[in-house]
C-alpha cells in the first residue's frame, strides 16, 4: 500500500467556539491553526473513502462525514480527504470520535482520536466517525 498521507490540521475561531479541519496549513481570515490533528490520504488508496466537508450558516461552522450527502441544513464543499470506514490493523490506523458541544444551537463538532481524547468542558462523544493515522502514535 501506498501511504500518501497528508497531515490534517485543526483550526479554532472564536465568537462563536467553531472548528475547521483541513489539509491547507495555511488558512488565515479569523482562523487560528492549532497544530496536525491526524494523517489521512490526500489520493484515493485501495480501501479508503473521502471524507466529506460540509458546511452550514449563522454562524459559519463545518462537519465532516463518510456520508455523501447529510442533508439538514449542511452543504457538501468536496472531499476533505480520504480515510478508513473501520478500522486497519494491519497499517496502524486509529479511530476518530466526532464529539458535539452540549447546548449548543447551531451543533459544533470536533474531531477527536483515540490518542486525544480531552474535548473540554461542554463536549459529548456523538459517534465515531472514521479512522485516520495519529499524528501521536
Amino acid at each position: 500500500m501506498n501511504l500518501n498521507l497528508v497531515p490534517v490540521y485543526k483550526y479554532y475561531a472564536e465568537n462563536p467556539w467553531r472548528f475547521l479541519y483541513s489539509t491547507d496549513p495555511d488558512i488565515s481570515s479569523g482562523w487560528t491553526r492549532s497544530g496536525i490533528s491526524f494523517f489521512a490520504f490526500g489520493e484515493q488508496q485501495t480501501g479508503a473513502v473521502p471524507v466529506y466537508r460540509y458546511t452550514a450558516p449563522n454562524p459559519t461552522r463545518f462537519l465532516l462525514s463518510t456520508n455523501p450527502n447529510v442533508g439538514q441544513g449542511w452543504q457538501r464543499e468536496g472531499t476533505a480527504f480520504r480515510a478508513f470506514k473501520e478500522a486497519d490493523a494491519q497499517v496502524g490506523t486509529t479511530a476518530v470520535n466526532q464529539v458535539r458541544a452540549i447546548d449548543q444551537d447551531p451543533w459544533r463538532y470536533q474531531y477527536l482520536t483515540e490518542y486525544n481524547t480531552n474535548a473540554g468542558n461542554g463536549w459529548e462523544l456523538d459517534n465515531l466517525a472514521f479512522h485516520v493515522f495519529d499524528a501521536a502514535a
